[in-house]
């Protein structure tokens, strides 16, 4: 993607290098204004409006951004990770229909990316369709069995439909392909709470905290308290457990 294209100048050409340090060292505003000035000396210069769209997305600009994707896609339709950083823009408005159009056509063009299909099973996640979301996981693992973040993936949606070994047989995948995968251990605990395996739990809970998962706001986002927990499942956690789980 950082190839430049026949016939640009050494001047934009030089900008254009500058603005991808900006962008990769995270200095957002620069790297907007340096891609501005490359598109101003080089208008047709397709490239361009790609990295700035990402500079753009970057910034909680995705009105912006989608415009100069839309700009690259109209320009060469061709390039498939345009389609997927518009979907993504589209993504975080919540226009999440959109979004999973154009992973879609991504995907037309690229069929054996694995992340193209995690991205758009992601969206369908957040779409509460978890079937066709652990179809595109599925893929991405078949095209790249090492991708520890399709199995977390897979295992969020299979825990949304209750499938709760599937989704430990998931977390415990992606463990074992990233050793310090903190969210996994924390969701993975998870599940063991709702298998009442407290030991496994509490050990899960316990080593995502070590790796720096802050597990009492974890669990105080979807429960008022620990009473609240075993309330809803008519249980109740060993002492020991709750304690992990309760605030200061």
């Amino acid at each position: 993607m950082n190839t430049p294209e026949r016939g640009q100048s050494w001047r934009a050409r030089s900008l254009m290098d500058r603005g991808l340090t900006y962008l990769d060292a995270g200095c957002i505003y620069g790297a907007i204004d340096t891609f501005t000035t490359v598109i101003e000396l080089e208008p047709d210069w397709v490239l361009v409006y790609h990295h700035r769209g990402k500079a753009y997305y970057a910034d909680n600009e995705p009105d912006k951004a989608i415009n100069d994707f839309t700009t690259v896609i109209e320009r060469n339709p061709n390039i498939a990770s345009a389609y997927i950083h518009r979907g993504m823009a589209y993504a975080s408005k919540g226009d999440l229909d959109r979004a999973i159009e154009d992973y879609s056509t991504a995907i037309e063009r690229q069929p054996n990316q694995a992340v193209n299909y995690h991205t758009r099973g992601t969206a369908y996640r957040y779409k509460d369709e978890n079937v066709r979301a652990i179809a595109d996981f599925t893929e991405a693992i078949r095209l790249n069995p090492n991708y520890a973040d399709a199995y977390y993936s897979r295992a969020l949606a299979h825990c949304k439909i209750d499938e709760y070994d599937k989704a430990i047989e998931d977390l415990t995948e992606a463990i074992r392909l990233n050793p310090d995968y903190a969210d996994a251990y924390r969701a993975r605990g998870q599940e063991w709470l709702y298998l009442h395996e407290w030991d496994k739990a509490k050990a899960d809970f316990t080593e995502a905290r070590n790796l720096g998962v802050d597990i009492v706001a974890f669990f105080h986002r979807m429960y008022e308290d620990v009473e609240d927990f075993e309330s809803d499942y008519k249980i109740q956690i060993p002492k020991a457990l709750a304690e992990l789980l309760t605030r200061p």
